[in-house]
């Protein structure tokens, strides 16, 4: 797990630091790129009806908050109380089992949408 090793190296509060910045430019990132020129603008003017996403889509968006939440509470959890001392390695396991759970669900949610979206790719072969 990262998270002792950035606490060990000092680095904990820049992480945590381009971790929120990261959460602020991508939560104004649509007002950031509506100019008038800009092509996400036009689109937005469009008369056409605009889909709402998929429930894959607005899955996602929840997990990645949730995900996130996770995360930080795991940090708290590992900064504020010092674990048992019957379990000496109790944080950084549970942090290794929320990665690999982590990766697993997005790896899971992002082959459905994947496989899910109807699009297809015909390959031609030539003949030499």
């Amino acid at each position: 797990p990262i998270l002792p090793l950035l606490v060990k190296d000092g680095l904990l509060l820049p992480t945590i630091a381009s971790t929120v910045f990261f959460c602020i430019m991508y939560g104004n990132l649509d007002q950031m790129v509506s100019t008038s020129s800009s092509p996400l603008n036009e689109r937005m003017s469009s008369p056409l009806p605009v889909e709402p996403n998929s429930f894959w889509i607005q899955l996602l968006g929840f997990s990645q908050v949730v995900s996130l939440c996770g995360a930080c509470l795991l940090t708290l959890l590992h900064e504020v109380y010092p674990p048992p001392a019957r379990y000496p390695y109790l944080w950084p396991t549970l942090i290794c089992a929320y990665s690999s759970l982590h990766f697993l669900l997005f790896l899971l949610a992002f082959h459905v949408i994947q496989f899910s979206s109807g699009v297809t790719v015909s390959i031609s072969k030539k003949k030499l």
